[in-house]
């Protein structure tokens, strides 16, 4: 029997694991938490209305209130984004991971549930040290491009 040299290729069920890891997470964030937190920030930047969430923000002794409340809503939001759709998962899971970790002191400091925005932060440092997988625009745009610089430097090398 003649024994082929056949390259397999790698499962694509972790790939999937960390997709869906992705989008489930990103999904919640954004439609149970960032859009409460943008809407309200629209509504105050540019029509003047009250936002709660300033006021939130302003009681855990944070300066700059406003600022930091646009901040974590866009963290929520655009961020969340970027976490579902695995683009720049690199520097956008570290602001998600960061606006957690605020709502993790928060829950913790005040008796209160903590364990989704544990759960959020967990995942969203997950990304921080993990490639989002082969499911990711990142996968697509960046390692395709690191894979015609190879293919350029190798027939650079070959000329």
């Amino acid at each position: 029997m003649e024994e082929k040299n056949v390259k397999e290729r790698p499962s694509m069920l972790p790939d999937l694991a960390l997709f869906l890891l992705r989008l489930s997470a990103a999904a919640m964030l954004i439609a149970y938490h960032g859009f409460g937190k943008i809407s309200g920030a629209y509504a105050n930047l540019v029509h003047g209305h009250n936002w709660g969430f300033t006021g939130f923000v302003a009681s855990l002794g944070f300066p700059l209130a406003r600022l930091l409340a646009v901040c974590a809503a866009l963290a929520e939001v655009v961020g969340g984004v970027l976490l579902a759709a695995g683009l720049w998962t690199r520097y956008a899971s570290p602001l998600v991971a960061f606006t957690m970790m605020v709502a993790v002191y928060y829950h913790i400091s005040t008796g209160t549930g903590f364990e989704l925005a544990g759960l959020y932060f967990l995942i969203a440092l997950t990304f921080v040290f993990v490639h989002p997988g082969r499911i990711s625009l990142d996968a697509l745009i960046f390692d395709r491009a690191k894979q015609s610089a190879a293919s350029a430097a190798e027939v650079m090398r070959n000329a």
